[in-house]
């Protein structure tokens, strides 16, 4: 297991301004800058809000790790959602998700505007606040 562990680790490189770097075996001059968008939003209360948007121009999807919690810090939610979208239109779907709560405390919706921002959307299930961090993958459009 040892083995493995070090030839899946050996297979990305770290640079100092913490992209993280796929090499391939087949062109080592071969590289991909995956970069990982870490953010934070809040929702005052129980309506509904954008909590992040992306440039559908150049980024097809996104593939994002939520969690949020209640402003008491008595409730917890994470889950992963996928996104993408077509231009007209944006879709997710949601999966994974862990609650630390008697339900649900917040439902995901993705939209795209006339400039083609895509935005994810949070709609608390309680009548309180909450608070969120997230960490986003994005795939660009193909060329």
């Amino acid at each position: 297991m040892g083995t493995k562990n070090r030839q899946i680790a050996s297979s990305f490189e770290t640079q100092t301004s913490g992209a993280v770097r796929l090499r391939s075996e087949r062109d080592a001059s071969f590289t991909e800058t995956v970069e990982v968008v870490v953010g934070t939003a809040t929702l005052a209360d129980s309506n509904e809000g954008t909590i992040n948007t992306f440039d559908g121009t150049t980024i097809r999807s996104a593939f994002y790790t939520i969690s949020c919690n209640t402003d008491g810090d008595s409730e917890h939610q994470a889950q992963q959602i996928y996104v993408t979208h077509d231009g007209d239109t944006a879709t997710l779907t949601t999966y994974g998700t862990l609650l630390h709560s008697a339900s649900t405390i917040v439902m995901y919706d993705a939209s795209i505007d006339s400039s083609d921002t895509v935005s994810i959307k949070a709609d608390p299930q309680i009548s309180q606040g909450l608070n969120f961090s997230f960490k986003r993958i994005d795939t660009p459009k193909p060329t």
